[in-house]
């Protein structure tokens, strides 16, 4: 999706998702369980959001969408045997192996959710609160060009999610 730099702007409207994507974070929290192997696993995210939201006038918001994830992580026979002391194999890993290295598939896993709640921005920030309020306040940096919305935010764990939609 290219770079992104928040610029706020008018939210109200209905928006469809048009595009999704995330960045995992490059450092894991704590030690790195793969720093024994020769060749660093290699791990690919697809990610698919279909959906709409709708910011009403009065700070109110109601969302309907669909995510679906699926990944494949591919690590070698070698470094299985390093972080696994030599009793770890593909198989336990519920993975394939190719002969060199053992792939692993998710997915793909689908969600579907419908949220409500309440609003406001700030600048080039988006906050959202949804009604229930187990998750607490959501903020968002938010950037409308036209009849185009990007969304960003940073997960608990460091992931990077955007969204972009068109207004309907």
């Amino acid at each position: 999706m290219g770079s992104f730099t928040p610029c706020g702007g008018d939210l109200v409207g209905t928006w469809t998702t048009t595009d999704a994507c995330m960045t995992l974070p490059t450092g894991a929290q704590g030690a790195d369980p793969y720093a024994v192997c020769t060749a660093k696993p290699k791990y690919e995210l697809e990610l698919e959001v279909r959906g709409t939201i709708t910011f009403r006038a009065d700070g109110t918001f109601q969302s309907a969408q669909t995510i679906t994830a699926s990944s494949e992580t591919v690590l070698s026979n070698d470094c299985i045997s390093k972080i696994g002391n030599g009793q770890l194999t593909c198989d336990l890993l519920d993975g394939k192996t190719d002969g060199s290295s053992c792939v692993i598939e998710q997915g793909p896993n689908t969600e579907t959710g419908e949220t409500e709640g309440t609003f406001r921005m700030q600048g080039s920030q988006l906050t959202l609160l949804t009604a229930d309020a187990a998750d607490g306040e959501d903020v968002t940096e938010y950037c409308v060009r036209g009849n185009v919305v990007t969304l960003q935010t940073k997960t608990q764990n460091g992931a990077v999610l955007r969204y972009a939609a068109r207004r309907k």
